[in-house]
């Protein structure tokens, strides 16, 4: 059982961790553009700097609240993400687990459902254990979320389910 788990905690950090690189690359894709705007800008003459400056700042204003998405559902449900989703869940379901990601307007939830039955003596401990150890990772997602969505303190939340939809473990991690 515990290498079954091990297997699960590994899927679980390769999701979140692509996913996590999938959210940066959105917001660099992002603020290039802008550092493009004011690079040619530069070789302007100064009158026309200065209308250009004025209009690239309020461009910039404009695109870095475009480039934040007002919950963290909009952000998954962005098209860029739901292809990194498809590219994960491609790689890590199996028959014996399937893994989702969700949003609503704080909590990124990733759900990890078990399609065969599992013993399930000790396995909260084992995946508590699992998570605790690499809690900084979630941390990090949860820190990379607030570039990404208008939101103070976004939350990480894992889930665990048997086959039958009952909850094994639940944890959530909070930016650090």
């Amino acid at each position: 059982m515990k290498k079954a788990l091990s297997f699960v905690l590994s899927a679980a950090l390769v999701a979140v961790m692509a996913f996590s690189m999938a959210a940066c690359k959105s917001k660099d894709n992002g603020t290039s553009s802008s550092g493009n705007d004011s690079s040619s800008s530069s070789s302007q003459s100064s009158s026309t700097q200065s209308s250009s400056q004025e209009s690239s700042a309020s461009e910039s204003s404009s695109s870095q609240s475009s480039l934040k998405y007002n919950t963290v559902s909009e952000f998954v449900a962005s098209d860029a993400m739901q292809a990194q989703m498809q590219t994960m869940k491609d790689q890590l379901e199996s028959d014996e687990m399937s893994m989702e990601i969700t949003g609503d307007d704080v909590h990124l939830i990733y759900t990890y459902t078990f399609k065969t039955d599992i013993d399930l003596s000790g396995a909260a401990d084992t995946l508590k254990a699992g998570l605790d150890a690499e809690a900084s990772t979630f941390e990090n997602v949860a820190s990379m979320l607030k570039t990404a969505v208008n939101v103070d303190d976004p939350i990480v939340v894992v889930r665990y389910l048997d086959k039958d939809g009952s909850e094994i473990y639940s944890q959530e991690f909070t930016a650090k």
